[in-house]
C-alpha cells in the first residue's frame, strides 16, 4: 500500500528527521523507533528506580465458599451491599487468610473472625468460619453467619 499525499504531507509536518518512504507500513516503523528513542532519552519524573509491583498468583486456594456463601444469602437475605462486602471480604482470603481472624481453641485448624463492615440492618455481625490446612495451602470454608452483638 502506497502513501497519499496528504498522509506524505502531514508526515513531513509533524516530523521533519523522519525521511519520508513510499511505504505507509515503512514510515510507520522509522516512526515508532523514533518515539522509543525519545522514550529512553526522557527521564522519569516519578520514582523510574523504584521497582515496579509484581501481581502475585493467589498463593492459597478456596474451596466451599462459593457454597456456603449462597446459602447464607438464601438464608439472612442480605441486601446488595452486604453481599458485596462480604464477596470482596472472600477475595482477600488468596493473599492472608490469617488476617482478621482468630484460631478457635478445641478445633484443629478453625479460624474465626468478623468480616470488617458486614453489619445488616438488624445490627447483626457477618461472621465466617474456615479450615485453613497449611501443607495444602487450602483454605476451606466452613460457615457464614450473622450475629447478633456481641460477637
Amino acid at each position: 500500500m502506497w502513501c497519499s499525499a496528504s498522509s506524505k504531507t502531514k508526515l513531513a509536518a509533524t516530523r521533519t528527521r523522519v525521511p519520508i518512504r513510499r511505504s505507509c507500513e515503512h514510515s510507520f516503523w522509522v516512526l515508532l523507533t523514533v518515539f522509543e528513542c525519545r522514550r529512553q532519552r526522557t527521564p522519569s519524573r516519578s520514582c523510574s528506580n523504584a521497582p515496579r509491583p509484581l501481581i502475585e498468583a493467589p498463593r492459597w486456594s478456596l474451596t466451599d465458599f462459593v457454597d456456603r456463601l449462597d446459602a447464607w444469602i438464601d438464608l439472612e437475605q442480605p441486601d446488595r451491599d452486604l453481599r458485596l462486602m462480604v464477596t470482596a471480604w472472600i477475595l482477600t482470603r488468596y493473599t492472608d487468610p490469617y488476617q482478621g481472624v482468630r484460631r478457635e481453641p478445641g478445633f484443629d485448624n478453625l479460624w474465626f473472625g468478623k468480616i470488617p463492615r458486614a453489619v445488616d440492618l438488624d445490627d447483626k455481625q457477618v461472621v465466617c468460619s474456615y479450615f485453613i490446612f497449611e501443607r495444602a495451602r487450602v483454605v476451606r470454608c466452613n460457615d457464614f453467619a450473622s450475629l447478633s452483638w456481641p460477637v
